[in-house]
């Protein structure tokens, strides 16, 4: 009797297990920094039945970060499966989703910490990151070449709240792509998906702010060097002094209250491979070779 029971207790957890939907492939947490990916058609309706969003991991470490040059992301988030997302956007959007002007392809990045969390590395409660499209990007580049307006307290707690739901919204979601494993492709009937806040969905508001965070697709290269098809810089802003590591990598100045702190610019190339920061200038790139060049004649000498 007991084993007659216990095989059909094993025969039902096993049916409960198929039957339970695929859990997402990334984690959203208090601090994390995301890009997310939609398509629209020229009028920017959302066309296609997909997004993609892609997990950087902790903001912190893009703010710290002072590395320039074109340095991969996996270099400043070691855990990163991968700095190539060009098979999760492919498969998202199709092979032209860098060059479509039909249907293009829009990016943009956000990050959180929310208001019921506790400061992580730095960063208090209801800090936000938030992104702002840049149309070129000469080398050698390490400060921004976009601005962005403060951020009222209201307007701040309106933008922890909207990008919280986004967060979520993603971690729900149940459609995986590819092998990178920070990389989840999402639904747009999922709610909360990232397409439910921005226009026309939200009539010109981004995450309840008049501040457009998106780039488009499909203007061509942002600079010939890097071969980037996109660059976004990315800033930080403050709800609370309390608790905040002011300083970041790239940045000139202290964080203040409401106002955008820039930490870094993010580039994609048309092979989907994600950097921060522009090539170095050519000068500095042949010093590096003469330099690399020079170690190798050393070590060869010692051995």
């Amino acid at each position: 009797m007991k084993s007659t029971f216990k095989n059909a207790l094993l025969a039902c957890t096993g049916v409960a297990l198929f039957a339970s939907p695929a859990k997402a492939a990334i984690s959203l947490e208090a601090g994390s920094l995301a890009i997310a990916f939609y398509q629209t058609n020229a009028a920017g309706t959302v066309n296609g039945s997909n997004t993609f969003v892609f997990d950087l991991g902790q903001s912190s470490l893009f703010r710290e970060n002072t590395l320039t040059g074109g340095v991969s992301v996996s270099t400043v988030n070691g855990s990163l499966a991968s700095d190539n997302i060009g098979a999760q956007l492919v498969n998202a959007f199709g092979v032209n989703w860098a060059n479509d002007t039909t249907n293009p392809v829009r990016w943009m990045v956000v990050g959180l910490v929310g208001s019921a969390d506790s400061t992580t590395n730095g960063d208090p409660a209801r800090t936000t990151y938030l992104s702002r499209s840049r149309s070129s990007l000469a080398d050698g580049a390490t400060g921004p070449g976009t601005t962005i307006a403060a951020i009222s307290s209201g307007n701040r707690g309106t933008l922890s709240t909207q990008i919280g739901s986004f967060f979520t919204g993603t971690n729900n979601a149940t459609q995986t792509t590819g092998v990178n494993t920070d990389g989840v492709q999402v639904a747009t009937n999922q709610v909360n998906s990232i397409e439910d806040f921005m226009p026309p969905t939200t009539t010109g508001l981004y995450f309840g702010q008049g501040i457009d965070i998106r780039q488009t697709f499909g203007a061509g290269l942002i600079t010939d060097s890097s071969n980037a098809e996109g660059a976004l810089d990315i800033y930080r802003v403050l709800h609370s002094a309390t608790g905040a590591d002011p300083t970041a990598g790239l940045s000139s100045g202290n964080a203040t209250v409401g106002a955008g702190q820039f930490i870094g610019t993010l580039t994609i190339d048309g092979t989907g491979k994600l950097a921060i920061g522009a090539v170095p200038e050519p000068s500095s790139a042949l010093l590096l070779g003469v330099l690399g060049t020079l170690g190798l004649v050393r070590r060869k000498r010692s051995a």
